[in-house]
């Protein structure tokens, strides 16, 4: 079984929790709803790519929050600590254009791995 790495967005706190398979027919929202999906202050708690999950590492509980409320965009570079929060507007902006080069990569039948 596989886990995946979740965000509360009221504290910021991460949780690291097995993976919730949704059932038949069932959307995201009743999924959300059920007892299976971790809730932390209350709530639902949102659930991170692998890529968000170890940019979210490194950011504290209240940079978290904002990192959330700005669309939880990540920056690929260089290295082995290649992830990275995008908290700016210039970073985010970065953000989208390695996304849509990512996109565009994949249409035209690349296997270049950025998400």
């Amino acid at each position: 079984m596989s886990s995946r790495t979740f965000l509360c967005g009221k504290c910021g706190a991460l949780r690291r929790a097995s993976a919730i398979y949704r059932q038949h027919k069932e959307t995201l929202a009743q999924s959300q709803t059920s007892l299976r999906w971790p809730k932390h202050c209350g709530e639902a708690m949102q659930v991170l790519s692998y890529e968000q999950g170890v940019a979210a590492n490194k950011l504290n509980n209240q940079e978290r929050i904002g990192w959330a409320g700005k669309g939880l965009f990540i920056i690929q570079r260089c290295g082995k600590r290649k992830w990275v929060p995008a908290l700016n507007p210039r970073q985010i902006d970065e953000a989208k254009q390695q996304y849509a080069a990512f996109l565009n990569d994949r249409r035209q039948g690349s296997r270049t791995k950025i998400y």
